[in-house]
């Protein structure tokens, strides 16, 4: 065995006028192997009350939230990939919930980088999401970076589109200039300066 750790908890919060917001315990913790395989558990279980129609007012309703959450990752310490899956069950907001995803990395040279991942969300409705994500630095000063996703559920599909070149200009400056295109608006083109000191 190489590394592991685990931590639990109790929390309990109440409204302004002396109602239950929120109860629940909460454990989790994780084991990583020699052989580079690390598993992980999360669990919570609890009354919660949902915020109203109003900001800062909650509902009359109180649901008895349960979730639980497993993973198992492979090639842990690796700098060249590592591939994982997990998944997650319980009740949340009066509902049944499911969700599944796999997800990896690949990094074949020092200066590219790229992360897949497909999720797919059981709960009031059926949802998958396709994400890939890339960068690439081209010189010490140059880089591009772009996401991908792609969105199904059982009314519509999108894709969202994120492109990403940074130019560090010198010590403490650094541009971007920024591609972005989804469903909710036109394509937008916007330019970035940060300045650190």
């Amino acid at each position: 065995m190489y590394k592991r750790q685990g931590y639990a908890g109790y929390k309990y919060r109440e409204t302004e006028d002396g109602r239950l917001q929120d109860r629940k315990w909460y454990t989790g913790g994780s084991v990583e192997f020699e052989c580079q395989v690390r598993t992980s558990f999360y669990a919570e279980e609890g009354p919660y009350r949902p915020i109203a129609s109003e900001r800062g007012e909650f509902g009359d309703v109180v649901y008895d939230d349960r979730y639980y959450s497993t993973a198992i990752d492979l090639n842990t310490r690796s700098s060249l990939f590592s591939v994982g899956l997990q998944y997650d069950w319980g009740q949340l907001s009066g509902g049944d919930y499911d969700y599944k995803a796999v997800y990896a990395w690949v990094r074949p040279v020092q200066e590219l980088y790229l992360k897949l991942s497909h999720e797919m969300t059981e709960i009031f409705g059926d949802f998958k999401q396709t994400v890939i994500n890339g960068s690439w630095e081209i010189t010490p000063e140059d880089s591009l970076g772009a996401r991908y996703i792609y969105f199904h559920d059982d009314f519509t599909t999108d894709e969202y589109i994120r492109l990403a070149y940074g130019r560090k200009v010198r010590r403490g400056f650094d541009l971007f200039v920024v591609y972005d295109k989804d469903p909710f608006r036109a394509e937008q083109y916007s330019v970035k300066v940060v300045k650190t000191f």
